[in-house]
């Protein structure tokens, strides 16, 4: 199928315009992300702001583990083998960081 030169300014036009939008909230996604860090460290002392910012890194390594066992999991379904050994040690460097802060953000509860 051919397509004309005025349906491919059509598409590059609205490429450059979902481009655009999702950079645009990705910096907002960021930007009140930094605006809720702020309020949060005005409002608790250095302590439990440095334990609210120790489950965080907790919190976000626990998501990346989400993410790579559900791209684990896909190239397992569609069988793309090539893929899995990256995602593999991935999976097993989060996993090791993890299992590391835990048992420093443990320590710190006691």
């Amino acid at each position: 199928m051919v397509r004309s030169e005025t349906e491919a300014r059509a598409l590059d036009r609205s490429l450059l315009r979902g481009v655009a939008w999702t950079a645009a909230a990705r910096w907002a996604s960021q930007a009140l992300t930094w605006v809720s860090w702020l309020i949060v460290a005005r409002l608790l002392s250095p302590e439990d702001y440095g334990l609210v910012g120790m489950a965080a890194i907790y919190l976000g390594g626990i998501a990346q583990l989400a993410v790579l066992s559900g791209n684990l999991m896909t190239a397992l379904r569609l069988g793309s083998q090539p893929f899995l050994l990256p995602d593999l040690l991935k999976l097993v460097v989060v996993g090791l960081l993890l299992r590391r802060t835990a048992s420093s953000f443990r320590a710190r509860l006691s």
